[in-house]
Parts: structure tokens; C-alpha cells; sequence
């Protein structure tokens, strides 16, 4: 029991030591009693040079104003997450970190503020929404185009959502998208090695695309499918016809030879080759 009345006496008494490092009681000439302005750019007005209003020094270097401005840009930071928008600045002079690293850190730091990005992307949804309504409802909003009819006629649980384009979620859509294919390709690479047609299972197609998008890539520098088709056909069609052609060349190239050899046996070869298709017909 005396210890828990000796600690609270302690705690007490430091309570006061840092009120008064933060507050500090004043040494006011007694003329000056209720007309003392302790506040920015007051005005006290003394009848005597040396009187002054001195704050009373108990001693105590008890920082706790600094302390108090220190938790309050902590708080503020923490709010804001400076320190994870500053990650990787942080690790300066912490030694190199691998790639696998830099990655769940980032894939952590987007985690992080996804939890801020989300009330506010369904406040921004509300407020597009609220809006669309009233310009089309004044005829200013010109109508869907008819592509969407036709997307919306063929499934009917299909949403058109808006897509935010600011830095913040373009990282949030590249973390999320890119680094799931990044770490599926790094955990399926020993099955890939062990069995290449596994392989067979991706649509390398959509997964370029997807990457593409993730990484904010304009769709203006990418070909369509119809022209990616087109391609790959005149591609298929040229190595055929190179392939013809060498069939061609290899088969002039045994007739070239069969002469020649026809030429240097004085024609006993043909006449060989003739006894032999004749007798097989006679048989």
C-alpha cells in the first residue's frame, strides 16, 4: 500500500514539474494585477524600466513541450501514412534488399492504403452517380453508345464502373494485377522446367494485356486483336511458303543429282530404273 501511495505521489508530482515547464507561473509587478496579457505580441505597459515579468524558473529541464510536439507530428504522420508512402527512401543506408522484398513491401504498402483509397472511391462512385443523374435528366449528358446496349443486352449482371486514373490507384490496380502474375510465374517456374506443356494452360495473350493495363500502358500503342490475327496468318503464310520452296529446291536438287548420275553410268541407271517399275507392273 505504501508503495502504490509512494508512486502516485511520484506521478504527481512529475504531472506538476511538466505544467510547469509548459505553463510556468510569472513574477508580475503588483501595479500590473489583472492587466498582464501573456499571449502573442501582447502589450504590458510598466511605469518602471526594470520591473519585468519573468516567468518563475523552478529548475526543472522537464521537456515536455517538445515531447508534446514530437507525439503530435508522430499522430499526424501515422494519419497520413508518411512513413509508408516513404518506404523505400527509409531503407537508404539500411543495406540492399532483394527483389522478392522491395515487392511485399509494396504489395504491404498498398494493402495499407487500400483501406484509405476504398471509403473514398464509394464516396467519389456516389457522387459521379449523383451527378450523371442530374446533367442527364437536363439533357445535357449525351446517351450510352450503342456498344453498351449491345454488352448489357448479352449479360445482364454487367457493370460499368468508373476507373480512377490519379497516381494512388493506378499503384493500387498495378500492386494488386502485377503482382499476382509476378509471384504465379515465379512459384510455377520449377513446374514449368520439370514440365514444359504446362504451359499450354496460359493465355499469354490476356496476361500481356493484363500487364499492360496494370502498368498504365496507353491502349493506343497496342494492336487490337483482329490486327494481331492478321499478322500471325501472314506470319503462318510466309512460313509455309518458305517451307514450299525449299521442298522445291530439295527436289530439283535429287532430280539435278539423278541425271547427273544417269548422265555418268551412260544411261544404265534409267534403263535400270525402267526394267525395274516395268518388271514390278508385270508382276
Amino acid at each position: 500500500m505504501a508503495d502504490i501511495k509512494g508512486l502516485n505521489l511520484m506521478s504527481k508530482t512529475m504531472l506538476g514539474a511538466a505544467q510547469l515547464a509548459v505553463d510556468p507561473a510569472y513574477n508580475v509587478p503588483s501595479y500590473l494585477q489583472g492587466k498582464v496579457q501573456l499571449k502573442p505580441r501582447g502589450l504590458n505597459y510598466l511605469t518602471n524600466f526594470q520591473d519585468k515579468i519573468t516567468p518563475v524558473n523552478t529548475g526543472s529541464g522537464f521537456p515536455i513541450g517538445i515531447d508534446r510536439e514530437q507525439a503530435k507530428q508522430r499522430a499526424i504522420k501515422e494519419r497520413f501514412h508518411v512513413d509508408t508512402f516513404l518506404m523505400l527512401a527509409n531503407l537508404e543506408g539500411k543495406g540492399q534488399r532483394t527483389a522478392y522484398e522491395v515487392s511485399e513491401m509494396m504489395a504491404e504498402k498498398a494493402a495499407v492504403l487500400g483501406a484509405e483509397l476504398g471509403p473514398l472511391n464509394m464516396q467519389l462512385d456516389q457522387i459521379l452517380e449523383h451527378v450523371y443523374n442530374i446533367e442527364l435528366a437536363a439533357g445535357r449528358m449525351p446517351g450510352p453508345p450503342d456498344i453498351l446496349y449491345e454488352m448489357a443486352g448479352t449479360d445482364p449482371y454487367l457493370r460499368f464502373d468508373p476507373v480512377y486514373m490519379g497516381p494512388l490507384a493506378q499503384a493500387q490496380r498495378e500492386r494488386f494485377q502485377k503482382d499476382g502474375i509476378r509471384k504465379f510465374f515465379a512459384e510455377v517456374s520449377p513446374l514449368v522446367q520439370l514440365k514444359p506443356e504446362s504451359l499450354d494452360n496460359l493465355d499469354a495473350d490476356k496476361t500481356f494485356r493484363i500487364l499492360a493495363d496494370s502498368n498504365g500502358v496507353p491502349e493506343e500503342i497496342l494492336k487490337g486483336p483482329e490486327d494481331v490475327a492478321a499478322i500471325r496468318q501472314a506470319r503462318l503464310e510466309a512460313m509455309q511458303q518458305e517451307t514450299q520452296a525449299e521442298n522445291a529446291e530439295r527436289a530439283l536438287q535429287g532430280i539435278k543429282t539423278a541425271t547427273e548420275a544417269d548422265k555418268n553410268t551412260d544411261g544404265r541407271m534409267s534403263a535400270m530404273m525402267g526394267q525395274m517399275m516395268g518388271g514390278g507392273a508385270g508382276a
